[in-house]
């Protein structure tokens, strides 16, 4: 694969780390992103130049992971294209296509879903904001909750490491033995509160 743009390393490492990371999600479940652009700069710096480029990246892992591959080779551009002008009005095939794609993202946030943990009757009083809760493959649970071992905590990847810091709300009054819990349980050694006491 011969890829090259300007200067051969911003949208180039962008459109390349794309084509990779695409390939190991058809056959991973996880993707580093993050080491991907990382080996790549190895090869070659300041492959995926911005942040900008960064953030186009995963925005279209998640096209690509959500909507599947809707790419068009080259050689059948023309005649798809000219299929979409005669056959119905622009307007009909558009609307047609835009409700496809907007039915395969319809359950990305999923933020309804009431088999998340965090809506279940016994563990809405467990949250500060309903608005804000973990989906169930993000959410970290602990060992042995006082009533229950759910939490409204998530992991979150560093520039260096996968799930490297956590994330939780302000303990509410009757959850801070569960918060302790889990400072304990992910051996936390740093607290960084951004809430008033």
């Amino acid at each position: 694969l011969f890829v090259y743009f300007s200067a051969g390393i911003g949208r180039t490492g962008t459109f390349i780390a794309l084509d990779i990371l695409q390939q190991v999600a058809l056959k991973e479940p996880t993707l580093d992103v993050y080491g991907c652009v990382q080996r790549l700069r190895q090869e070659r710096m300041l492959m995926v130049q911005t942040e900008l480029q960064y953030i186009f990246l995963h925005d279209a892992l998640v096209d690509f992971i959500k909507c599947g591959n809707r790419s068009i080779d080259c050689f059948d551009f023309q005649r798809k294209f000219d299929l979409i002008c005669e056959s119905k009005p622009n307007k009909e095939i558009m609307s047609h296509v835009e409700e496809e794609i907007l039915n395969s993202l319809k359950n990305l946030d999923n933020d309804d879903d009431p088999e998340r943990e965090g809506l279940r009757p016994e563990n809405i009083n467990k949250n500060r904001n309903t608005d804000i809760i973990p989906d169930n493959l993000h959410g970290l649970y602990i060992c042995r909750g006082k009533e229950g071992n759910y939490i409204n905590a998530v992991t979150v990847d560093s520039f260096k490491a996968h799930n490297s810091y956590v994330v939780t709300q302000m303990p509410l009054l009757h959850t801070i033995s569960d918060f302790w819990q889990l400072v304990v349980e992910q051996e936390c050694q740093t607290i960084v509160m951004l809430n008033d006491m």
